[in-house]
């Protein structure tokens, strides 16, 4: 009889089980107990992920024998996509190939082309082996398919092989893969229009963050006189106008932000000149000071002098080798943000010949002041003198008497019309007119060439953006560029996955070095858990002899 009621017993148990994890298989339970939250998506990528209705595939070319930090990458590369599978509607499938396996020459060298046509970028690794110097070609990169179309993400922005920059790529993997996808899940992409007609800046200058764009949004041009109102596009950018613009060009500009739409003004508020008294900066009429006005910003005819700033080429001899980077004080690099999304985990921002801004008086528009200069920071009025003895660096503190100056303002809120009361300008006869924009977005940045990528005429190429072929250095440009048109555009919901760190805790070397630091912590991680299960064993042992001694 009581073996009947175990069998049945039993058997019940087996069915409560199956019954259970059948339930819970329909249900995401996971708990994250790391400090920083890194096996956690953010709920933005798990949006993103629920709302795919093909399965996502994943080719990633970092693999086999790579040095101690790509191995860190290539792990966490797995284990964020682990996380996807889990929230993806179909899953994610992923491989990863190792392309300096393939050992026929012509094959290998044939894959390593294909793969950097297609958008990946090879990364040298440098190591000795046998007291010999061997480099290695690496893809730290991958292809990320979503129903007929790919895109490429590589992983490792930078050249340098730190492990800082490999911390910061492991950081940003989350929203590399969650905004890639995001990308090739839209059936249409938001439309932005860089204006022209003002003698703006041309596809050559902004190549670099045009291409970066693109992968996110249809990016084009718009010439304001040929249309008779901006639409069929969600944003707009006017970067580095030289020549004025006329009522009509205003009213359109005015009336798109009025509906709703983005707009990005880039402005230099000086032109710098040659003529007889030296290199001078003189103001540009613009013709766009009441708009920006009446929507909460002035843009000064000013420029601005940094301390902490970029290095030009200077020639200081006769020889033609004669030449020294100097300290350029007009190019200052931008590296203090205010706590806002669009400026979460962003490096320096190079600007050059920058002006200062104010905030005017304005109900319902609120005004955040996004990039700011150091702390040692001089405003020069016009008309501004360029002379040569800026290069000597001026160290003196009396020299730099401001700081912390705002080169960048964020404007949300009840935009008002500055043709509220006024008739529109002749000969446009609008059909409707709105006075009022209740939940508008304007950014309005004090330097335009934040846009302009530098170019390498010898090989006929654009450099990345925010790249200064002088001193090597690699700048955020572009990355803050893209985090304000995924704030303006899609409220953040992208770009705040970008405000994750994950911190990594390297073991302190001077300390490991010392043999009794060493011992203590072998002692910790190896000895100490095995103590553990020994005498966990042993009491089990015993509770068990005692409880079945009596049968």
């Amino acid at each position: 009889m009581n073996k009947r009621k175990d069998i049945v017993a039993f058997l019940f148990l087996i069915v409560a089980l199956v019954a259970i994890n059948f339930a819970v298989s329909k249900f995401i339970f996971r708990i994250d107990l790391t400090a920083d939250n890194r096996y956690s998506l953010a709920e933005s990528t798990e949006n993103i992920l629920k709302g795919l209705e093909d399965k996502v595939y994943v080719k990633v070319y970092l693999h086999g024998n790579v040095g101690a930090n790509y191995k860190q990458l290539e792990k966490s590369i797995k284990e964020t996509l682990d996380e996807f599978n889990v929230y993806a509607y179909d899953g994610v499938v992923y491989d990863f190939i190792d392309p300096n396996a393939i050992e026929d020459d012509t094959l290998r060298i044939k894959t390593f082309s294909d793969l950097t046509k297609k958008g990946l970028t090879s990364k040298v690794e440098r190591e000795v082996i046998n007291g010999n110097n061997v480099e290695k070609i690496i893809f730290p990169g991958c292809f990320v398919t979503l129903g007929s179309r790919t895109l490429p993400i590589n992983f490792v922005k930078d050249d340098v092989n730190g492990r800082e920059n490999f911390d910061r790529s492991i950081s940003e993997l989350e929203y590399e893969f969650a905004s890639t996808i995001k990308v090739l899940g839209q059936k249409r992409k938001k439309r932005i229009a860089f204006i022209d007609g003002h003698e703006e800046l041309k596809n050559k200058d902004i190549y670099d963050v045009m291409m970066h764009l693109s992968r996110f949004y249809d990016v084009g041009r718009m010439n304001l006189s040929t249309i008779a109102r901006i639409e069929e596009v969600e944003a707009i950018v006017i970067a580095q106008p030289k020549t004025a613009f006329s009522e009509v060009d205003k009213f359109k500009i005015d009336q798109f932000v009025m509906r709703g739409g983005r707009a990005l003004f880039a402005i230099d508020a000086i032109e710098i000149r040659t003529d007889s008294a030296g290199i001078v900066g003189l103001p540009y009429d613009l013709n766009l000071r009441d708009l920006l006005f009446r929507y909460g910003v002035r843009v000064n005819d000013d420029m601005l002098q940094d301390l902490n700033s970029s290095q030009i080429p200077v020639k200081t001899g006769p020889n033609k080798n004669d030449i020294e980077l100097k300290p350029w004080t007009f190019h200052p690099i931008i590296n203090k943000f205010s706590d806002h999304i669009i400026t979460k985990n962003l490096d320096g921002i190079l600007f050059k010949n920058c002006g200062t801004l104010d905030t005017t008086k304005t109900n319902g528009v609120v005004k955040t002041p996004l990039l700011f200069t150091s702390k040692y920071t001089k405003v020069k009025g016009q008309p501004v003198g360029f002379s040569p003895d800026e290069l000597r660096l001026n160290t003196n503190e009396a020299y730099f008497p401001h700081q912390y100056m705002p080169v960048a303002y964020l404007l949300e809120g009840n935009f008002e019309s500055l043709y509220k009361g006024r008739p529109a300008p002749k000969p446009l006869q609008p059909k409707e007119r709105i006075n009022d924009a209740k939940e508008g977005k304007v950014i309005v940045i004090s330097d335009a060439d934040i846009f302009i990528n530098e170019f390498d005429a010898r090989a006929q190429m654009p450099y990345p953006l925010g790249y200064n072929k002088f001193t090597g250095e690699q700048f955020s440009n572009k990355n803050f560029i893209a985090n304000v048109f995924d704030y303006m555009l899609n409220d953040g919901n992208v770009v705040n996955i970008r405000t994750k760190t994950i911190a990594y805790r390297p073991l302190d070397l001077f300390q490991i070095d010392e043999n009794k630091e060493r011992v203590y912590w072998q002692v910790i991680n190896i000895v100490v858990p095995l103590v553990i299960l020994v005498v966990f064993g042993v009491i089990g042992f015993f509770v068990r002899k005692k409880m079945y001694s009596n049968f």
